[in-house]
């Protein structure tokens, strides 16, 4: 959904950004600035003055270079870090000078380096196994001044036997009430701040000491989702940039079990029917494809809220309820081989052949948000809010005709209705239970 569900609505010199466990070198570019690392050393800033070494650049590389490689040379090895229409960035070992792949290419001269591995943004090959939980989440919206602290929130997820929470930011609060509960978490950064997060490496890690670090070993942090629902926007372009620099920050701490993601909205999408069809804008995918294979290459999945509940909204007269509620008795879309029963699977299966059409067809997707209104608005119905969420409940260990043997990891929105979220007064109506903690209606979790 829109942004209204966030409750927010330099580089390091020694850690190599967008790396697995083996980075050596790597390049990246935000807007028009350029950083190259070498052996975790950073060589290159094309905003620093006066330019490191005896580098030369040019001011002429544009956000479309995404095009690495490597090419080993006759007498020597060569790191082709970068390239685009125009230029390209080499790195040379021995005393090979001034070399040029074409006109007005960039030299860059006897710089040493003492490894030639190199992990690089754009993996193709990228392995990863896609994520088999089937354990339902519940987001922890706190858009309201009358909910419950969170010890009692706390305590309600595990009478509950909810396993799962989304945080939208590291409210110190929460993390302590945490502490000791084995509930595996969900943390996002503030939208407002992935951009300091992008462009000042000490941020990030800062951020790491301050959000992450006093709680690891008491809370089980899971994922680290860096912006909600900003692509496409102006500010998108800094998300690949801050996902590399928070995991830097936390493989700098020794801490490689917690992933780095970001979280989208269904309107990432320029086609979703039929499923197979599914297809990312054309501005979303400069921005998702890098990332798709980051998180190939980290084997983290990337996150997306989707709502059949705002698609049978829009288009009621072409989108029956008792498909958007999985309530339909037989096949509504046959798509191929695929048939399918409900729209939750046709939107999920439409992101995921949109995945596999920017190379991330190992990558999983989990769902960090999906719920029904109770109110405030066509089809909000305590009714139908309590069937939508127990069949999805019932439903995601399943997983979608597309990939029938994965379960789907799972984020309801939201465990509470929330007074003061809007603009649309069906906003307040997205709980599970009232702020005193009673049900807005029956679920069973398990």
């Amino acid at each position: 959904m829109a942004a209204t569900h966030s409750d927010g609505g330099s580089q390091r010199p020694d850690v190599t950004p967008c790396s697995g466990s083996l980075p050596k070198s790597t390049s990246f570019l935000v807007s028009r600035h350029l950083w190259l690392y070498v052996n975790r050393k950073m060589i290159f800033d094309s905003k620093a003055s006066p330019t490191p070494g005896n580098l030369r650049h040019q001011p002429s590389l544009t956000p479309s270079f995404l095009d690495l490689d490597w090419n080993p040379g006759n007498n020597d090895e060569e790191l082709l870090l970068a390239k685009d229409k125009d230029n390209i960035v080499i790195i040379s070992k021995g005393n090979r000078n001034n070399l040029v792949r074409n006109s007005k290419a960039m030299a860059m001269r006897n710089i040493h380096y003492s490894s030639i591995a190199i992990v690089v943004l754009i993996v193709s090959t990228a392995f990863m196994v896609p994520t088999r939980v089937s354990a339902i989440g519940v987001c922890y919206g706190r858009v309201g001044n009358n909910l419950p602290p969170p010890p009692e929130v706390v305590a309600l997820f595990k009478s509950n036997q909810i396993d799962r929470m989304r945080i939208y930011e590291p409210y110190p609060d929460v993390l302590a009430a945490l502490a000791g509960s084995n509930i595996s978490l969900i943390v996002g950064t503030l939208n407002q701040d992935v951009q300091r997060l992008a462009l000042d490496v000490s941020a990030a890690q800062n951020w790491v000491k301050t959000n992450i670090l006093p709680h690891i070993g008491n809370v089980n942090f899971r994922y680290i989702n860096i912006g909600n629902e900003i692509i496409p926007s102006d500010m998108a372009q800094f998300i690949l940039p801050a996902m590399c620099n928070v995991q830097s920050a936390l493989l700098a701490n020794n801490i490689n079990t917690i992933k780095v993601t970001t979280s989208v909205a269904m309107t990432v999408l320029g086609a979703s029917y039929p499923p197979s069809a599914g297809d990312f804008t054309v501005a979303a995918k400069v921005i998702i494809s890098p990332i798709v294979h980051f998180l190939a290459a980290n084997e983290a999945p990337l996150l997306v809220n989707i709502y059949p509940y705002f698609a049978y909204k829009d288009n009621s007269k072409d989108i029956s309820l008792d498909y958007a509620l999985f309530k339909a008795t037989g096949v509504i879309v046959q798509d191929g081989n695929f048939g399918y029963q409900n729209l939750f699977d046709a939107m999920l299966d439409s992101v995921n052949a949109a995945m596999e059409k920017v190379g991330g067809a190992s990558v999983g997707v989990v769902v960090s948000e999906s719920g029904w209104p109770s109110g405030g608005d066509f089809g909000a119905e305590v009714n139908n809010a309590g069937t939508y969420n127990q069949n999805l409940i019932n439903h995601v260990a399943k997983g979608t005709p597309k990939k029938p043997e994965v379960a789907i990891e799972t984020y309801l929105f939201a465990m509470f209705n929330e007074n003061q979220k809007g603009p649309a007064e069906l906003e307040k109506f997205f709980g599970l239970f009232f702020p005193d903690k009673t049900p807005v209606y029956p679920l069973k979790f398990t």
